[in-house]
Parts: structure tokens; sequence; C-alpha cells
């Protein structure tokens, strides 16, 4: 049995966000809030992680509901009061769920077809593959900021 293009494209999200958790429980709680970019730490990942649902939610479903406040996604907002550690794993799982009921749900032919959600929020028209490699390249953007954070803290990188 050969393995599907939706397969290799799961495997590879799958790849990304458990680098990303690695990075989460190798950060000491003292670079929790180091400011990275335009957030902090806890925030890069956080985003990354809710990150999925706006990739894959359907035109006309209303966003997953988190289980987190808000303002913890709001790009302008670094001073928002810290994730906790749980609250950051209830969010892992949850967002790694959701991401793997929605591969589930695709096979190949599904790869060209248009992702009317995501194309919807962009305002522009997205194939489903397409979707997916801008997911995959945001998450690995968000991982590179964290593991950055690792590295300046004299820490091994997962990267």
């Amino acid at each position: 049995m050969s393995i599907t293009l939706v397969q290799m494209l799961k495997a590879s999200c799958a790849n990304n966000y458990g680098m990303l958790e690695k990075a989460i429980d190798a950060c000491p709680d003292s670079a929790w809030s180091q400011k990275c970019g335009k957030l902090v730490f806890w925030q890069q990942a956080a985003h990354a992680f809710a990150a999925i649902d706006f990739f894959v939610r359907g035109k006309d479903d209303a966003p997953l509901d988190l289980g987190v406040r808000p303002e913890i996604l709001d790009m302008k907002n670094i001073d928002a009061t810290p994730l906790t550690r749980a609250e950051m794993k209830a969010l892992i799982n949850k967002m790694m769920a959701h991401g793997v009921n929605y591969f589930d749900s695709l096979k190949d032919e599904d790869l060209t077809k248009k992702l009317e959600g995501f194309s919807s929020r962009r305002g522009m028209d997205i194939t489903v593959l397409a979707g997916i490699n801008i997911l995959i390249s945001h998450t690995m953007y968000h991982l590179a900021i964290c593991d950055s954070v690792l590295r300046d803290n004299n820490l091994p990188g997962i990267m």
C-alpha cells in the first residue's frame, strides 16, 4: 500500500506541531514571557496552534471555542496574562484533535479543490493544498521563533 499525499501532509503537520510542543515543554518559566518577534514565547506557540482552526474552519462555521481567553491571540497584545502550562496543553490537545479530524476527512482528490473558509477569510481563492502549505510555513515561522528563545537561554534548540 502506498502513502497518499494527504497522509504525507498530515505527517508533516504533525511533525511541525510535535516540535513546537517539544519547544513548549523545554521552555523554562523564566523565558515563558520573553519577547520574541511581535509576541512573547507563549503567545507565539498559542497563536501557531490556534491558527489550525483559522485555516481549516469552513466558510460558514463559527470559530472553534478554544477554551482560552481571546486576547491571548491578539498579535498586538503582548501584555496579556500568560497562559498557564495547563491551559497551553489543553489548547494543544484541542487543536491537534481538530487538525487530525480535518486531515482524516480529506482524500487526495480534495487537495485541488477550493478551501472555502480560508479563501473567504483571505479574500482570494486558495486550494486545500495551498492552504495546508501556508499552514505548514506559518507553523515553521512560529516554531523557529520559539526555538530561538530556547537557544537565547542557552538551551538546546528543537530544530
